[in-house]
């Protein structure tokens, strides 16, 4: 439960993306505005599962599609999300981890 009025289970989110004191949750279908920070819902959210590739953006590694280590990645919605530079090596370490690239 993300808040009072969210209940959903986390594995049916694609990712989460700041809006100042907001957060836009992304699903398959659609999207949602929570008045909650993303620093908040990163708190509530399990850390196996989401990680936090730049300040704006918590992404369900679960559905970040694999690529070739660019910085950009793409998520089943067709969305395309920069890793920051800072924590694209612990991101790419993790992707390693979960199998979810060709090592």
């Amino acid at each position: 439960m993300i808040n009072i009025r969210t209940k959903v289970s986390p594995d049916k989110i694609l990712f989460c993306e700041a809006d100042i004191n907001y957060t836009r949750i992304y699903y398959q279908d659609r999207m949602e505005i929570i008045a909650v920070t993303l620093k908040d819902v990163e708190k509530r959210l399990d850390s196996q599962y989401f990680y936090r590739i730049h300040k704006s953006y918590l992404v369900n590694i679960q559905y970040v599609m694999p690529n070739d280590f660019s910085r950009e990645i793409l998520m089943p919605n067709q969305r395309s999300i920069t890793v920051s530079r800072r924590r694209m090596s612990l991101f790419k370490k993790m992707l390693k981890h979960k199998h979810l690239i060709m090592a």
